[in-house]
């Protein structure tokens, strides 16, 4: 198990978190990325994402940030439709790759997630993602697990200790959609537990 999380103070809240970012640690390897609290956090890492498309995609530097720059407009999107239509025009950039540029005035597909080779993306998990959020009396939601692929927020899982029921960790993501489409244009699993 990773030191971190053995050091931290512990409710049983935090236990449920922290047992969750255990297991992603001993058994699927994700590499613990932070206590992402204290900054605003976007549902892409750009550089994470960039660094993929680069090394693994053999994107150039115009190919990758031409790839981001799809995969931006189609989260942005909620901006000007319901969530669901944003989220699904982000499932299709992931899940059919994106066109991009060539040096020949042509076009390839480049993917954001590698389905085909799983062991060439990049896993990081982080916890108390901090979103800002527009509500007048809400500065900022935070998500307690979120796993990323290739830097792309891909499951959020909002866990509730033992004694409460699972049902509000499913309303508290169903308020965090409302509160925060902008970060849930881009996940693909939510996931609720205690």
């Amino acid at each position: 198990m990773n030191n971190y999380f053995a050091t931290r103070p512990v409710d049983p809240e935090r236990d449920v978190q922290l047992k969750v970012l255990e297991h992603l640690d001993q058994y699927a390897h994700y590499p613990y990325i932070g206590f992402l609290k204290n900054q605003d956090n976007e549902p892409i890492r750009r550089d994470t994402l960039i660094s993929y498309l680069k090394d693994k995609q053999h994107c150039t530097d115009r190919q990758a940030k031409e790839a981001l720059n799809k995969l931006l407009d189609a989260a942005h999107c909620v901006r000007e439709q319901d969530l669901y239509a944003a989220n699904k025009a982000v499932y299709n950039a992931l899940r059919y790759g994106v066109s991009v540029s060539t040096p020949q005035n042509t076009h390839t597909t480049k993917w954001l997630i590698d389905w085909e080779h799983p062991e060439n993306n990049i896993y990081e998990v982080a916890e108390e993602v901090s979103v800002p959020c527009s509500h007048p009396d809400i500065n900022h939601l935070r998500p307690d697990v979120v796993v990323y692929v290739n830097g792309i927020a891909l499951v959020v899982l909002e866990l509730k200790k033992s004694t409460v029921s699972a049902k509000d960790a499913i309303r508290q993501n169903i308020r965090n959609q409302e509160m925060i489409p902008h970060f849930f244009a881009v996940p693909q699993l939510l996931l609720a537990g205690n």
